[in-house]
């Protein structure tokens, strides 16, 4: 187990962020990027305990932009970090940095974080997703087309928090339309705000039957694919995906939606890549519930500040 305070281990080579046996795909990247030791299982254990350091150039998150805050209210230990929308923009996300945060398909893992609304993200009101990416061209993803449905995704609507996975076994070699949910299957459960919600992930992206795709939301398993497609093969111009995904957190709320996109909390974000990983390995708070709600006078004291370093890309 990686110590709680180690947010990345210092081994740093140049290591293929893609591997594929087939000689074609001649658009193998190679990185410079910071790495897990193969000993280790653990890749990414971060509390955001570390504050905004954590998300500046040298962090462990990168902004695509963000609005972020260190907030004194922790699922674990004693912050987390919160997001505030930003004006003229449509979104305020983290991905992590350095490839950590990447997962291969046909590659197994487990992840887990928490998340606590605040306010509600309007407009698209989409609050955490695995999002795939498009075609590569000369070695490099075509951001200038959209990738289609994400594999896994987080949206806010009213009173309900709805959970899309790509898990639908005819939609898997279908030309999708641009939306990150079309053509995905949702699953939701009631919230409440000033509470947190604990999610873990079991999961192995893959477009034939040994995918895997394992939900738990407070506990409850909400999702449970095990021998079925968990990713879709094209994206919106009809070419096959890059086999890899992002991992965002934060609020995708749209274009002239900012004024409503809300505050959200997330904390305990934990991965876990390869076989022998467990729903303990990756589950914020050992496993145990979390406190019932948070006080809206505690809540009240979370100051809304700007980061000031920002950091655009198009990945929608």
């Amino acid at each position: 187990m990686i110590p709680r305070s180690l947010s990345l281990i210092c081994c740093r080579q140049s290591v293929p962020l893609v591997r594929s046996r087939n000689r074609a795909l001649a658009w193998i990247v190679s990185l410079s990027v910071w790495v897990i030791p193969v000993t280790a299982e653990l890749v990414f254990d971060n509390g955001f305990e570390g504050g905004e350091a954590e998300w500046q150039k040298t962090g462990v998150w990168a902004q695509v932009p963000a609005n972020a805050y260190s907030s004194p209210i922790g699922r674990e230990g004693t912050r987390s970090v919160g997001f505030l929308p930003l004006a003229d923009q449509v979104r305020s996300e983290f991905t992590i940095r350095n490839g950590l945060g990447i997962y291969e398909w046909g590659t197994e893992y487990w992840m887990g974080y928490s998340l606590l609304v605040v306010r509600p993200t309007g407009g698209f009101g989409i609050i955490s997703d695995q999002h795939t990416t498009p075609h590569s061209v000369d070695g490099k993803a075509d951001w200038r087309t959209p990738s289609g449905e994400c594999t896994f995704l987080i949206k806010i609507r009213g009173d309900q928090l709805v959970i899309h996975t790509a898990t639908d076994p005819a939609k898997v070699f279908v030309t999708p339309a641009r939306s990150a949910t079309s053509g995905t299957k949702s699953v939701s459960r009631t919230f409440a705000m000033n509470q947190w919600y604990d999610f873990v992930l079991h999961f192995r992206l893959a477009t034939d039957a040994t995918g895997i795709m394992e939900v738990w939301m407070n506990g409850e398993k909400i999702v449970d694919v095990q021998g079925g497609p968990t990713v879709y093969a094209y994206d919106t111009s009809g070419r096959r995906k890059t086999p890899v995904c992002t991992q965002k957190i934060g609020m995708y709320y749209g274009a002239g939606n900012a004024a409503a996109g809300g505050e959200i909390l997330y904390d305990a974000f934990r991965i876990w890549r390869g076989s022998g990983g467990s729903y303990a390995s990756v589950a914020p708070g050992g496993g145990r519930p979390a406190e019932s709600s948070i006080a809206a006078g505690d809540l009240g004291k979370i100051p809304a500040q700007a980061v000031p370093e920002i950091q655009s890309r198009k990945s929608r």
